[in-house]
């Protein structure tokens, strides 16, 4: 009989499919190992909540209400030890969405070029799918805008697929974070 078992150990260098701990049942999953650090992401949703009230997507992710939302809260689903350890994302700051092509691979024609490549783990389309605390799941919103719209942000749907969404519809927020290691 074939078996994969994880096993729990300490570490001080993550890996990638290493899974921690947060609070509030939350737990995040390493997607990628780079030289500023590990890019672990939430597994499930951590809201439900719009990019932009005004339903725009001018100013970019940056910019947004969301990411604000992000920023003041991360402290909600961080142990402090944890928040030490941040890296930056650029003028992002601390933390951030997924890029489309890190989680579906090969971008739409039709969506925001972000030179990233696709993470190992989404190679599984199981991976790519998340749920709110309560059981539901839902599609999420991704960094990228959408060509041609001012509007729109580029999301992936329950099935783990590319898809869209308007800034103001309230969709499933499920960041990344950077350890620095």
């Amino acid at each position: 009989m074939r078996v994969r078992r994880a096993t729990e150990t300490e570490t001080d260098k993550l890996q990638v499919g290493d899974t921690i701990e947060l609070l509030h049942g939350f737990t995040a999953t390493c997607q990628e190992v780079t030289e500023h650090g590990a890019i672990m992401l939430i597994d499930q949703y951590v809201a439900e909540r719009c990019i932009n009230e005004d339903n725009t997507n001018e100013e970019g992710f940056e910019q947004s209400d969301l990411c604000g939302f992000l920023l003041d809260n991360l402290d909600k689903w961080l142990p402090n030890d944890l928040l030490k350890q941040l890296g930056e994302f650029g003028s992002v700051g601390p933390i951030r969405l997924p890029y489309l092509s890190e989680v579906v691979g090969r971008l739409p024609e039709w969506a925001e070029e972000d030179d990233k490549k696709l993470w190992p783990l989404m190679t599984d389309k199981r991976n790519r799918i998340a749920f709110h605390q309560d059981g539901r799941w839902d599609w999420c919103w991704c960094m990228n805008k959408v060509k041609d719209s001012a509007t729109s942000f580029c999301s992936v749907d329950t099935g783990g697929g590319a898809s869209t969404a308007g800034a103001s519809g309230p969709v499933g927020v499920r960041p990344a974070f950077l350890i620095i290691q």
